[in-house]
């Protein structure tokens, strides 16, 4: 069978904190159905104040200053609460730009530090979980990795790239039945994801369990006619079957969809039953 790559998801493009959004939101709303009440407020306190200073009979350049530092304050108390947010959703989307770009140049490192810093402004910020999750796997850390995505699945528990990106890990750690629960959960999400059918169909096979691995690679294509994925694997399952026409058939489908399944089964053990025949030969030698 095909592998499953670590990690699928990995570029997407970057999505806005829920957090930060919410809070932007709480703050307009509250200005504005609170705008006057404050204003008359602010108002009443900054006149009790010049009073007093007043009273106190300072020079008038002091009064001025005293004015002009207390509605600073009064401002900066009032728009600081719409700003804030604002800021710390660009701050997240910087430290997540940065993430993504070292993690492209293969800087795994600094990329994680990164998604570090976006946690610590928002620690319910999803997607920073997966990808931080992502890196941990692609530094072979995959039990703190699996944590990773547990942390994002307590915050949304129908969040599909986690759990796809979870069942991957389990994939690479060999605990094939974990990987198969994580596809599913995928697909009751999203019936019509066609990687979490061909991912299922893997798993079973796998397994041995070719007929199910066949009606899930055929679900995929249904989704895709053109999912080379799901041909080679289709050919994979034949193969294994000992079924050689229908292997044959499914893998030049495969082939012509893409190249790379031509080296592919040059080294796939599954294809063992077919290194014999003139046909696969010519079929897989490089042109």
């Amino acid at each position: 069978m095909e592998a499953i790559d670590v990690i699928e998801a990995e570029y997407k493009p970057i999505v806005k904190s829920e957090t930060w959004d919410k809070k932007y939101k709480i703050a307009r709303k509250d200005i504005k159905e609170s705008f006057w009440g404050d204003f008359v407020f602010g108002g009443l306190l900054v006149s009790g104040i010049f009073i007093i200073v007043d009273s106190l009979e300072l020079p008038r350049v002091y009064n001025l200053t005293i004015g002009i530092i207390i509605l600073t304050i009064a401002l900066i108390m009032i728009f600081g609460r719409l700003f804030w947010p604002k800021y710390a959703q660009k701050l997240i989307m910087k430290y997540m730009k940065l993430a993504k770009n070292y993690s492209k140049n293969n800087e795994l490192p600094k990329a994680l530090a990164y998604i570090n810093k976006v946690l610590k402004f928002d620690s319910a910020y999803k997607h920073g979980w997966n990808n931080k999750g992502n890196l941990l796997s692609e530094l072979f850390r995959f039990d703190e990795s699996l944590l990773c995505y547990e942390k994002a699945l307590k915050i949304d528990s129908e969040y599909k790239e986690a759990w796809n990106n979870k069942g991957s890990v389990f994939y690479t750690l060999g605990n094939y039945g974990y990987a198969l629960e994580c596809f599913e959960h995928v697909l009751r999400i999203d019936s019509k994801d066609k990687n979490a059918w061909n991912h299922k169909g893997i798993m079973l096979g796998i397994m041995k369990n070719y007929e199910a691995a066949s009606k899930c690679f055929y679900q995929a294509l249904e989704i895709d006619a053109e999912f080379g994925h799901s041909y080679y694997n289709l050919a994979c399952t034949e193969s294994l079957k000992g079924v050689k026409d229908e292997a044959i058939k499914f893998l030049k489908k495969a082939i012509v969809l893409d190249k790379k399944f031509r080296s592919l089964a040059n080294i796939d053990e599954d294809f063992n039953n077919l290194r014999e025949y003139e046909e696969f030969i010519n079929l897989v030698k490089h042109k």
